[in-house]
């Protein structure tokens, strides 16, 4: 962005405590798409519930995804956590295929 400022003007990258702050940053129903790429997969299962793929999470993304039209882009190179992805996605209520 920094050398063509006026080529894209609705794309942002954000490094943050999605967990915490997500709901904070925007309205809800705000977002056509959300993009998780390469996240931590946190292999040890007491680290599991720092994913960024969780039942609680999931709704949070609801919240902020528009309805019937959000996207839910998870990217993983490790087999495990995009079978953890798959799961979690499958069995949300507010998720659909």
């Amino acid at each position: 962005r920094k050398e063509n400022p006026t080529q894209f003007r609705n794309c942002s990258v954000m490094r943050t405590n999605a967990m915490k702050y997500l709901p904070n940053f925007f309205p809800e129903g705000s977002l056509t798409k959300i993009f998780f790429c390469f996240p931590d997969p946190h292999f040890k299962k007491k680290n599991w519930p720092r994913r960024i793929v969780s039942e609680r999470l999931l709704t949070e993304y609801c919240y902020l995804l528009q309805p019937d039209t959000g996207r839910l882009y998870c990217i993983t190179d490790v087999k495990d956590l995009h079978d953890w992805h798959v799961s979690k996605c499958d069995n949300h209520p507010m998720l659909e295929e």
